[in-house]
């Protein structure tokens, strides 16, 4: 998925301001207020403290950062993605982003299977 990050950054003429990092499953090993832009692709069920981990993404977003979480709805099918009963549901998303300090959270309705949910840092 990095590898289309990348290549669609390209395309889309902003590749010399896109740098794609991989950091662990329970931390953000970045330094503090050092990206723009987030994004949780599929991930957020898995993490063990979400609130701690949003924490964490708030410490590295840089002021009015934004992060984009998206991940598999309980409310969609159990065709594909994880047991549905590992999914975490948008309303439980945006309350912890509160709990973790983001304001001005979006849900999103693009896809069928997926919710899209947008906060900033202040």
């Amino acid at each position: 998925m990095l590898e289309v990050a990348r290549k669609r950054a390209e395309e889309s003429g902003v590749a010399d301001r896109l740098e794609t990092v991989v950091v662990p499953r329970d931390s953000v090993s970045l330094p503090d207020a050092s990206v723009d832009f987030a994004l949780l692709a599929n991930v957020y069920h898995e993490l063990t403290d979400r609130v701690a981990y949003l924490r964490d993404v708030y410490r590295v977003l840089s002021p009015g950062g934004t992060v984009l979480i998206c991940d598999w709805d309980p409310l969609g099918s159990s065709e594909s993605g994880p047991p549905l009963d590992h999914r975490v549901g948008k309303e439980t998303v945006q309350a912890e982003l509160a709990t973790a300090g983001f304001t001005g959270t979006r849900s999103h309705s693009r896809y069928e299977h997926h919710y899209v949910i947008e906060s900033a840092r202040p």
